[in-house]
């Protein structure tokens, strides 16, 4: 992009966790990629409570007016836990995306076009 950037206020809802992992995937097929956030941290100071708030949150890009939030039952995507970093696999058959946690198993969705 030439090194030309444009700040773009994100919405309010992206302020309820820590944002650790996050992809972009065009998931309504309009040419714009989308961003899936999702974060959480569960092991903090003694001091400190966890930030355990909602974790999964899909950011519709709406081209030059920024991003509207898009809500879990309308993507059928919830990550909830402990959630540390986020990865799309292409198949020929499906996007998937791969959802790592301390000490858990991979959770795994396939993304459907919205």
């Amino acid at each position: 992009g030439d090194f030309k950037f444009r700040k773009v206020i994100l919405p309010v809802e992206t302020q309820i966790f820590p944002t650790l992992a996050a992809v972009s995937i065009d998931l309504t097929g309009d040419g714009q990629d989308e961003l899936i956030l999702a974060g959480n941290i569960y092991e903090t100071e003694v001091e400190t409570p966890r930030l355990d708030g909602f974790s999964g949150l899909v950011l519709k890009s709406e081209a030059n007016e920024g991003f509207k939030v898009l809500r879990a039952i309308d993507t059928g995507l919830l990550l909830d836990g402990n959630i540390k970093d986020l990865e799309v696999v292409r198949t020929k058959n499906a996007n998937l995306l791969l959802a790592n946690s301390n000490n858990s198993s991979p959770i795994i969705y396939e993304l459907k076009t919205l």
